[in-house]
């Protein structure tokens, strides 16, 4: 559930079909692929825009002047209660590389309007692949035994960003761009 006013906006990067089909083959091989929704790389977290037209118009600015670039992720993260020791989502952690820092502290910069969620961004920035959200207490304990052990991980080259929209519990894409040139993709 999204605690900030609506609609909010994100950017971020889908791994490409074959980079999914690969992990999510990984992740049924451990039963945990039936929580995982999605999955994707948050570029800049959520955001009012001043307009959705000025926020598509920035993020194919910001996409114009970087190249695609390599992204590899290996590692656990969990988001959840520590004091209780639960984990409401696991993670892949991304490495974060020249290239992917550069890309998130442009769309920081550039994107205007009302950030919701400043504190996760530019040094407290923690890239990672999204991978199992709520999960139930049983598969806290599994996914954590199989992420701890690092025997998912993942790579893909990162040639497009899609700017997302929410006003409740669901997200729409609203626009993709090509890294490179900004030119818009189809959704």
């Amino acid at each position: 559930m999204i605690d900030v006013p609506t609609p909010v906006y994100s950017v971020v990067a889908y791994l490409p079909p074959e980079a999914a089909e690969e992990l999510s083959e990984k992740l049924i091989a451990f039963r945990l692929s039936r929580y995982a929704p999605f999955y994707h790389l948050t570029l800049r977290s959520l955001f009012t825009p001043v307009s959705e037209q000025q926020a598509k118009a920035e993020v194919a600015r910001v996409a114009r002047h970087h190249k695609p670039f390599l992204v590899k992720a290996s590692g656990l993260l969990r988001f959840g209660d520590e004091a209780e020791r639960t984990a409401d989502a696991f993670a892949l952690q991304v490495i974060p590389s020249p290239e992917l820092l550069a890309l998130h502290r442009d769309l920081v910069a550039t994107l205007s309007g009302t950030p919701h969620r400043a504190q996760f961004e530019l040094e407290n920035y923690v890239p990672h692949v999204s991978l199992v959200s709520e999960a139930p207490s049983k598969l806290s304990r599994r996914a954590s035994a199989v992420l701890t052990a690092g025997q998912v991980e993942c790579q893909f080259t990162l040639r497009q960003m899609v700017l997302s929209q929410s006003e409740g519990e669901s997200w729409a894409n609203v626009a993709a761009f090509a890294l490179g040139d900004g030119q818009p993709l189809p959704l």
